[in-house]
């Protein structure tokens, strides 16, 4: 899973994650501003014991990772934009919707929630390929794209855990970033 925060005081975060059984690796990336913490550039793995909240580390549980099917659930008004490409509203402010936020964002966003523009495309297989909300600011947060991306339907990556030189025991230094 690959995700980028939006930028915050100038700071953009990059972080991807891999989870092989019970097993978790990060790799993170911090630019925008100079002395900003470094990380190895390899995939660290982690100690979920040394995670005060387990849950803000993805696993993959079969369920839909990027959240697209509640968001979708939650869709207010959905019109058709050409083959495969549908815009809407999304009301985010309670529900299943607003359990794929960050805490405390879906009240943060009072009303603005209530109509949260979306657009999305169908690829011809019938799968959705993406679903991107404009998230209106709210509180300290920025407006922000919320971006899901679904691709290579019908092939199946060979995924293995990093070993050697791509892979490291994570440092204190990630433990209290993702700790916040």
């Amino acid at each position: 899973m690959h995700m980028a925060m939006p930028p915050e005081d100038g700071i953009t975060v990059k972080m991807s994650f891999l989870v092989i059984d019970d097993k978790v690796w990060v790799k993170a990336k911090f630019s925008g501003k100079p002395g900003l913490p470094k990380l190895p550039d390899k995939w660290m793995a982690l100690d979920k014991a040394k995670l005060t909240d387990a849950s803000g580390v993805p696993n993959y549980d079969g369920a839909d990772q990027g959240n697209a099917g509640p968001l979708l659930d939650a869709a207010t008004s959905v019109e058709p934009q050409g083959p495969g490409k549908y815009a809407g509203f999304i009301d985010v402010t309670g529900g299943e919707a607003a359990k794929a936020l960050e805490d405390g964002e879906a009240a943060a966003l009072g009303e603005a929630g209530k109509r949260v523009p979306f657009t999305a495309v169908v690829g011809p297989d019938g799968h959705l390929t993406s679903l991107v909300l404009e998230m209106p600011a709210a509180g300290k947060q920025k407006a922000y794209q919320y971006v899901v991306a679904y691709t290579d339907f019908g092939s199946t990556p060979k995924i293995t855990a990093p070993a050697g030189s791509a892979a490291t025991k994570a440092p204190a230094l990630a433990y209290d970033l993702l700790n916040g």
